[in-house]
């Protein structure tokens, strides 16, 4: 599991939807409309746990903009410390996902009795080693220190990685590579300025200028 953060537009998710593609894992998201409520989060990480269990890896994509509730991160907390929720399968469900795994347990553990207790635990490894959880929060939201204190297991679980503003030079580079046409001439968003000696980036709404000795061409005299 993992906890990434950045402030919004840093590539977070982005990043994680990539890397779940390269190692074939599914990635979720919970879809927040006004009536996700808790039963409504029981019941993803329900659907969780059952495509995990089956050995499938499976990517849980979280971000602090879908924390309506803030005892959303209490399941999550109790996910990343234990690998399981108490209560989160009914009896039934119990019973149902046994006789799912069932065949699987009897080839992977033929040491172990039959019952309903060795191949629900047997299902909660599988799930466990196949669930990654990835949280994506900013340092810019107020909520982040007090979280922090309050459920330890989300930072103290998973890996952090720190997203942070990347540097000019690649800034420059990833752009003129990716506007510059077949004739070397640049299009898009990049231009040339002969007043700064510089290149201006338009990424959206923001623009970075990076200062660039011999870029643009100097008007005779020296006239500006």
């Amino acid at each position: 599991s993992a906890l990434l953060v950045g402030v919004g537009g840093s590539g977070k998710q982005s990043l994680t939807r990539l890397a779940a593609y390269i190692s074939r894992s599914r990635c979720f998201q919970i879809v927040l409309t006004k009536t996700y409520n808790m039963a409504a989060l029981d019941e993803d990480i329900r659907g969780l746990y059952r495509t995990a269990g089956r050995a499938q890896s499976t990517t849980f994509l979280f971000t602090d903009s879908e924390i309506k509730d803030e005892m959303f991160l209490e399941k999550i907390n109790t996910v990343l410390m234990t690998g399981n929720i108490p209560g989160l399968f009914a009896k039934d469900e119990v019973l149902a996902t046994c006789g799912d795994v069932q065949p699987a347990f009897a080839k992977n553990r033929p040491n172990l009795p039959e019952n309903n207790a060795n191949i629900f635990n047997y299902f909660l490894e599988v799930a466990r080693d196949n669930l990654h959880v990835v949280l994506c929060f900013s340092p810019m939201n107020k909520m982040y220190p007090i979280r922090a204190q309050k459920f330890p297991g989300l930072f103290s679980c998973p890996s952090i990685n720190f997203f942070l503003p990347w540097p000019q030079d690649a800034l420059v580079n990833v752009s003129v590579e990716k506007k510059a046409d077949a004739d070397g001439k640049l299009t898009g968003y990049i231009r040339i300025r002969s007043k700064t000696q510089g290149i201006a980036l338009s990424l959206g709404d923001r623009i970075t200028l990076v200062q660039r000795g011999g870029v643009g061409e100097k008007k005779a005299n020296g006239k500006k």
